[in-house]
């Protein structure tokens, strides 16, 4: 992931922040091109500053693969280049 100058956005990611070690599901949604990946982004500098790793971190680009077919989360640690598919 590129190192790029982002726009800071307090109040979303104080939410993020809110609810990490939660239970819930975190959904962010919003119109195209809005700022949802750089919220992200934010939220991944904060965790990687507050004693998680980055290979506890997956990153996904949906716009990086044509076809998206994942069953399973090994499938998806596959994806991420992040381990082996099971059999």
């Amino acid at each position: 992931m590129q190192n790029e100058n982002l726009f800071n956005r307090p109040q979303y990611l104080k939410e993020l922040i809110a609810f990490k070690d939660t239970e819930f599901i975190k959904v962010i949604s919003c119109v195209r091109r809005s700022g949802k990946s750089y919220l992200l982004k934010l939220y991944r500098n904060y965790l990687l500053q507050h004693d998680v790793t980055e290979k506890q971190i997956i990153y996904l680009s949906f716009e990086d693969y044509p076809i998206w077919v994942v069953t399973n989360d090994d499938k998806v640690y596959l994806r991420a280049g992040k381990g082996k598919e099971s059999k």
